[in-house]
């Protein structure tokens, strides 16, 4: 680096530094912008939240990285407004107890901005419709519960400030999530939504704390693993069945499947990289393995009883395993049996056997010659046997006293043994050890209907939603266990509700809506006797309250809320006239019993998420299935002008019973969305329609726009949407300029190179065409690149500077040293569209030893056509300083000529001498030689590359002209 460039690079770095300290000492220079949000507006003026005169608190969220202290004001329609003041929590930025007299169309706006720089400031507006008081409505009320129950369960989420959030324990936060999810509020939201990040992060929380698992097979339904891999993911990561379920359903309620399906989790544990379809796949294998198969495989464990007369043994098992037995038995004369402290004898029925010593603690307890042998009740002894393969063994127990005979027979009994990963198939009788339910924990001896409800409802979920199917064998076996432990008599025709974990126990209405969700999914029509008997028991009881029943229960509200949204109905009873609209009646129930605060209490217990429950019953929908929009394409490109037809056919429902009732286009998705603002698009920005036409003028370039598709449904009381996108290119006939500059260009250093784009000229300026193509544009900007680093029209004139002072057609500029580099001219037409020179005809060298004369010293002829010439040039040093070991090599020459030697070795050259290359004429020898050919056209010229030592330096430069300039 020469002394001049190191000065300007110190310089640059002292310069760097002292904007950093300036930076720090400003304080808040480098904040980002401030971003804002706030609460979600209703969708429709019917659904607005607000009622004349009636008190309500708004709020929002401000976020700015690395900003100061912040803060807010509220402004309203009405006139009123707050003074600035200091934001105490940015997540919850509120304005309490806000009133509005009038009714009609009002707004609360949000401005916050950063202390120290008000420039940095963010303002958002909740638009909302105020009813007259008197025209209120359950519709109003319910939103108005919606919007305070979401914003109660925000206050109380728990975020770690590392992405992830909470609302407790898996369940809780499951149920959290569903309440958001089930208004809107999912991973798919627009990132306008104040909700959309509480949602995500508690999606992560889920995924963090999931466990990815071995599965293996079931001894009921064989192989649970759908997808091959051999895992399942435990949601809940070890919890009850509650917390598994509640999460599976609320990660296939957070998106549709092509984004689950695009979506990859990034965690620390074994699921980091699975995309979130891919988990649930396996979250569905895990649920479907730990369906119960009636032999307590995964703990828990079953037990059977041995007995005869005075005697009791009691024998566990689990799986392939005896665990334990434990029991006594009575004898009056204990010397016939041998005496005392003898041996509890058991043969396993697989050919092996087992003793273990009775403890004499009761020997002489009735009498000198009585006893009461036992095991497992005066002292603690394992008891313990492993079978290699299932099935039903006969274990027979016997007793030998202490003498070693005689032996007495005790009891024998049969065990039913699995072994891990073996198939024995089950059918109807295994149900009445709990197969095809779910209990509290995997694969125990009993089934549990107010477990198996949350376990069916994320399967059920999974299927609809995202296509997802479990072994065909889960569902048989379910269908067992739902047709024995349904309570009433079938053949009596008295089949009412479920039983918690059979016929006969706890026969409530808790249960009710849980036996109609799995009897759906168990693949029963509304029509069969034991959907029936629910449904008559639902209406039957209708109208109870608290305890066990239906209203004021949140256990039984959502059980029958979730079913009627899974079956599609609208009345509770057998028939459609019944006239029980459950829903109004459950909405006014819960507008009731909610809280000031927007919290519910725990109704009617066992609900503990009582608020994130009641939020999600108010909903339209349970795991909503919303339309999908489809607009087309890909189309192909147009010309501006040209009309295209859009076509929104390929739009559909996922819900076989809506259908789509509007096509709203959006065709420039730049410039907003007209329905977030307008009733009705404006001419030329949108239309209404399945098949609408578009066109387009010509901006001077081609421009990309999205068209934006809507799409809504039929869905009462609040319609479900869905948009999506198109791109449609238009072509301009605006054509880019043509930059035209004088070079290439050669000087010596420290000499003024003039760079001129003047001759550059624009297609469309009417000064070069006519016609139509004549779009009235010219060239507006001329830019250079001069020292070959990329960047233009340099502040620091390392691009040159204008001739005439603010125009840069025409710039100059000195090179410091000898070098060889590439120039650029880029030039801007008036709509924006560029063209930059080539580097072919641009190119910059800078040296000091040029070329003079041309001689040819001598001429061989070769054949008719070709000559071999030794060429002479004349060098000279047109520099300050002497040019040593210098090399002078010919790179180029005109098309008819053939470098055949092209290397002169100079030596040193002092400041202004001259040096000749050598050529004899005699001898022929030269230093250059070319082979000539008269067939050719002579074209192109002469270039040479000169290496050379400089002040103490080295230099290359390439393309050196073949005359000094």
């Amino acid at each position: 680096m020469d002394a001049k460039r190191m000065d300007i690079s110190i310089w640059s770095r002292w310069w760097l530094c002292v904007a950093f300290m300036l930076a720090a000492l400003a304080g808040n220079a480098w904040a980002d912008p401030v971003q804002l949000w706030v609460q979600p507006s209703g969708n429709t003026f019917a659904n607005a939240y607000a009622l004349q005169g009636e008190s309500r608190d708004y709020f929002g969220r401000a976020e700015c990285n690395a900003c100061g202290a912040l803060e807010f004001k509220w402004e309203f329609s009405d006139g009123t407004s707050t003074a600035f003041a200091g934001v105490g929590d940015p997540r919850y930025i509120d304005y309490a107890g806000k009133t509005f007299a009038a009714a009609g169309t009002q707004w609360a706006r949000l401005t916050v901005r950063e202390a120290a720089n008000t420039a940095n400031t963010a303002t958002a507006q909740i638009d909302l419709q105020v009813i007259a008081a008197g025209g209120d409505s359950l519709n109003r009320q319910k939103n108005s519960a919606i919007d305070r129950g979401l914003r109660n369960l925000y206050q109380g989420e728990n975020d770690d400030g590392a992405g992830s959030s909470n609302w407790g324990d898996t369940g809780h936060t499951g149920m959290a999530l569903i309440a958001f999810e089930n208004h809107g509020h999912n991973l798919q939201a627009p990132d306008s939504d104040l909700y959309k990040r509480t949602v995500r992060q508690g999606i992560q929380s889920l995924l963090n704390n999931a466990a990815l698992v071995d599965i293996n097979n079931q001894r009921c339904i064989g192989n649970p693993d759908t997808n091959g891999n051999g895992k399942g993911v435990d949601l809940g990561n070890g919890n009850i069945i509650y917390h598994p379920s509640i999460a599976l359903l609320a990660l296939v309620n957070s998106a549709d499947q092509a984004f689950a399906q695009s979506y990859v989790a990034a965690t620390s544990t074994a699921l980091n990289g699975m995309t979130l379809f891919d988990i649930v796949v396996d979250a569905t294998d895990w649920l479907a393995w730990a369906q119960s198969d009636g032999n307590g495989n995964n703990g828990g464990g079953s037990s059977v009883f041995c007995s005869a007369p005075e005697f009791g043994f009691s024998i566990y098992y689990s799986g392939s395993d005896i665990t334990n037995a434990a029991g006594y038995f009575y004898s009056g004369d204990i010397a016939s049996l041998g005496g005392c402290s003898g041996n509890f004898d058991f043969d396993w029925g697989d050919g092996s056997t087992s003793s273990y010593a009775d403890s004499g603690t009761y020997c002489g307890y009735s009498g000198p010659n009585t006893a009461y042998p036992e095991l497992n009740y005066a002292t603690s002894t394992t008891v313990n046997h492993t079978y290699a393969t299932g099935g039903n063994y006969t274990v027979a127990m016997s007793y030998t006293g202490a003498s070693g005979t005689p032996t007495t027979a005790l009891c024998s009994v049969d065990v039913p043994i699995t072994v891990s990963g073996e198939v024995t198939s089950c059918g109807a009788a295994d149900a009445q050890n709990g197969a095809g339910g779910w209990s509290y924990t995997p694969n125990e001896a009993r089934g549990d209907n107010s477990l198996t409800q949350w376990a069916v409802l994320g399967l059920s979920e999974a299927k609809n939603r995202w296509g997802i199917d479990v072994n065909p064998k889960v569902i048989e076996q379910l269908g067992h266990w739902l047709a024995w432990s349904q309570c009433g008599d079938a053949t009596a025709g008295t089949l009412n509700t479920f039983g918690y974990d059979g016929p006969g126990s706890w026969c409530n209405y808790q249960k009710a809506g849980a036996g109609l969700i799995m009897l759906k999914y168990a693949g029963k029509p509304e029509s069969d006797p034991a959907v029936q008997g629910v449904l008559n028991y639902a209406m039957d009881n209708w109208n109870t309250f608290g305890g066990d029943w239906n209203m004021d229960n949140l256990y039984s509200m959502y059980g029958m809320y979730k079913a009627m949204k899974v079956m599609g109905r609208t009345d509770v009873g057998s028939t459609p006239t019944t006239g029980q609209g459950w829903e109004a009646q459950y909405d006014q129930n819960l507008i009731n019993t909610q809280y000031g605060d927007g919290s519910w209490p725990n109704l009617g217990g066992w609900m503990y998420p009582s608020t994130a429950a009641a939020v999600a019953i108010l909903a339209p929908e349970v795991a909503s299935l919303p339309p999908v929009a489809n607009a087309g394409g890909p189309y192909p490109t147009i010309n501006a002008g040209q009309v295209l037809a859009l076509n929104g056919g390929n739009s559909y429902h996922q819900d076989p019973a809506k259908h789509i009732v509007l096509w709203q286009w959006d065709f420039d998705a730049s410039n907003g969305l007209w329905w977030d603002t307008l009733p009705a698009p404006p001419a030329g920005e949108g239309a209404v329609g399945l098949t609408p036409s578009v066109s387009y003028p010509d901006v001077g370039h081609d421009q990309a726009y999205a068209v934006t598709l809507r799409v809504i449904d039929d869905t009462a009381p609040t319609p479900l949407t869905d948009t999506d996108t198109a791109t449609v290119n238009v072509a301009s006939g605006n054509v880019a300029p043509v930059p035209v500059t004088n070079g290439p260009w050669s000087g010596l250093p420290n000499t003024d190179i003039v760079f001129d784009g003047s001759a550059s000229y624009d297609p469309n300026d009417p000064a070069h065409c006519s016609g139509a193509s004549c779009l009235g544009d010219s060239i507006v900007s001329y830019k250079w690149d001069l020292d070959g680093d990329g960047l233009f029209n340099e502040a620091n004139g390392d691009d040159g500077v204008p001739v005439v002072a603010g125009d840069f057609k025409k710039v100059k500029k000195q090179y410091p040293a000898p070098t060889s580099l590439s120039a650029k001219l880029r030039v801007t037409d008036s709509n924006g569209v560029s063209a930059t020179s080539t580097d072919s005809l641009n190119v910059i060298s800078i040296a000091i030893v040029y070329g003079q004369a041309y001689e040819s010293c001598y001429r061989v002829r070769l054949n008719r056509f070709q000559d071999l010439l030794g060429l002479r040039v004349l060098f000279q040093n047109q520099g300050t300083g002497a040019a040593s070991n210098l090399v002078m090599t010919l790179t180029s020459a005109p098309s008819n000529l053939t470098i055949v030697d092209g290397v002169a070795n100079l030596g040193n050259l002092a400041a202004g001498a001259q040096v000749t290359t050598l050529c004899d004429a005699a001898a022929q020898p030269a230093d250059l030689v070319l082979r000539a050919d008269r067939r050719i056209a002579p074209t192109g010229g002469w270039l040479w590359t000169a290496d050379f030592d400089f002040n103490g330096s080295h230099y290359t430069v390439n393309n050196i002209p073949p005359l000094a300039p």
